[in-house]
């Protein structure tokens, strides 16, 4: 398991991007990469929220793990579906790597004021509650997948 933070995903995915292609050895040992991204205001206060995976092959698994670990621990989440590859996963996905995206309800218009701006800062608009639940799904789908892969 690696914990990675990625830069530059705004002008061309050039972290990700070049993890994929100089960090990854063997792709084949890749289970799946789940990404964060824009999880932390939920405006409307609904717990709404995207597990994006397009409905890829490679990727549904952990969607499917997200909603049952989500389920398994009572956490007040509301799956919305999405769909984009504009973002960190979509490197992963062009080089044959399953992953998931797990971020607010940024197509069903909930997105943060604040997205690609300068007010983007640690502030009083943040849910760190919000945070928690969609880190603990996340977390919790880790350690499930990797005591599944053993």
């Amino acid at each position: 398991m690696r914990f990675v933070a990625f830069d530059q995903e705004e002008i061309g995915l050039v972290g990700s991007k070049f993890y994929v292609k100089e960090e990854i050895e063997d792709k084949n040992k890749i289970i799946g990469n789940i990404n964060l991204e824009m999880m932390g205001t939920n405006s409307r206060g609904d717990s709404a929220f995207h597990i994006i995976d397009c409905e890829r092959e490679d990727s549904v698994f952990m969607t499917k793990e997200i909603l049952n670990k989500i389920k398994t621990l009572g956490l007040p989440l509301v799956h919305v579906p999405g769909c984009t590859g504009r973002s960190d996963h979509g490197s992963f996905w062009k080089a044959g790597i399953g992953a998931v995206v797990l971020s607010e309800n940024f197509f069903g218009g909930d997105s943060d004021d604040c997205y690609h701006r300068s007010c983007d800062v640690v502030d009083s608009r943040l849910n760190f509650t919000y945070m928690k639940n969609i880190s603990l799904a996340a977390l919790a789908t880790v350690i499930e997948i990797l005591g599944v892969a053993k």
